[in-house]
């Protein structure tokens, strides 16, 4: 039962996760064809729509959650280390964002430089916020370790009283 609990959760952030490099994909190209951000770094307009690039809604959704599990995303323990949950997601978006590189080499497709490099921020950014979201011990997240209550203010063996907490010699 809980292997198939643990294939249901993996499932339900694969889905997740595509869905927002999918929407940091849409998210970049929607940066770069604003006209304020246009005029602040001094960047020609931005003439294509983002309709003559969908398609890659579709490669990025169905790439982008194996790239993440080769990388071990979803087979880490839930209580490792931040560095290495860092680690891991920014080789996955860097992969990623190197792939969508390549295919647009491959296919001789122009697309503005910035939507790509906004686009490996973003899709890194947006996952490590979830992924924050769901570690153990957010709020919502129903984890957390088992932690006493704060102490209470006070001084010295007022401080340490394990009586207060019903351990100890006296209850």
């Amino acid at each position: 039962m809980l292997g198939r609990d643990r294939q249901f959760r993996m499932q339900i952030h694969q889905l997740m996760d595509a869905g927002l490099f999918a929407f940091s994909f849409w998210l970049a190209f929607e940066l770069r064809s604003n006209t304020f951000l246009i005029g602040l770094f001094h960047a020609p307009p931005w003439k294509s729509s983002f309709e003559d690039y969908q398609w890659l809604y579709l490669i990025l959704i169905l790439t982008a959650p194996f790239i993440l599990e080769s990388q071990g995303l979803y087979h880490r323990s839930r209580f490792c280390s931040r560095w290495t949950t860092l680690w891991v997601l920014f080789k996955g978006c860097l992969f990623i964002t190197l792939g969508l590189i390549a295919g647009l080499f491959v296919l001789r497709l122009l697309i503005a430089r910035w939507i790509v490099v906004w686009f490996g921020a973003l899709s890194f950014l947006l996952l490590w916020g979830k992924d924050e979201a769901d570690a153990p011990g957010a709020p919502e997240s129903g984890g957390g370790s088992p932690v006493p209550p704060s102490l209470p203010p006070g001084r010295g063996a007022e401080r340490i009283d394990p009586g207060a907490w019903g351990v100890g010699g006296r209850a």
